[in-house]
């Protein structure tokens, strides 16, 4: 049984999250709570598998909680069940630890397929995050247009900054990858994951302005 608990700063969502969890066959919720000193009480008297975290608390940061759940509790799986959408904020997420996120925009359903996919040690990042906001948009005189697919494996590549967990994220062949990840250099003009990132800053930078 996977023990779950739900930390949201508003109880209706906590609630909401345990609810949606409880339903599910082989998950137990052991708690729902809406505040950063509550989860820990929790997570020192009782063992959880996965917390579904909200980044932002009221009396606290879900940043500061999960990287105190990271140090102190490294066998708690951490998912990130947020609107929160800067992508280089969840970028920096993903590079300490948290191999979970999730839009709240997404499927209610789609939890329950993340915690089981963490509990076998996969890498579980959600599509529906809208990273990048300046798609379709025209910047500097020029429309900045991909394929839906192209925009999965950006969004994932922005998140992890390697092409192999991209690929085992999104459960693609290397010969699909290639293929769509030639067509984003081309439309970038970049050569390499590094100058891929570089070329996203600057647009989202330009887009901002």
């Amino acid at each position: 049984m996977i023990k779950t608990l739900t930390v949201d700063k508003y109880e209706i969502m906590a609630l909401g999250e345990s609810i949606v969890l409880k339903k599910v066959k082989g998950i137990k919720v052991v708690g729902s709570v809406t505040s950063h000193a509550d989860a820990l009480a929790v997570l020192h008297s009782k063992v959880v598998d996965v917390i579904v975290l909200e980044l932002q608390l009221f009396d606290d940061t879900g940043t500061d909680l999960y990287q105190k759940v990271l140090a102190d509790f490294p066998n708690t799986n951490i998912l990130l069940h947020t609107e929160f959408s800067v992508w280089f904020q969840l970028y920096r997420v993903f590079r300490e630890g948290v191999r979970g996120i999730l839009s709240k925009r997404s499927n209610p359903d789609k939890m329950a397929e993340v915690v089981f996919g963490l509990m076998e040690g996969k890498t579980m990042i959600d599509n529906n995050l809208h990273l990048i906001p300046w798609i379709g948009k025209t910047i500097d005189g020029h429309k900045v247009s991909f394929t839906n697919t192209e925009i999965k494996v950006l969004q994932s590549l922005l998140l992890t900054n390697d092409w192999e967990l991209v690929t085992s994220t999104l459960q693609m062949k290397p010969a699909v990858l290639n293929y769509h990840r030639s067509n984003l250099y081309k439309k970038l003009g970049a050569k390499n994951a590094e100058e891929t990132l570089n070329a996203v800053g600057e647009l989202q930078s330009a887009f901002i302005k």
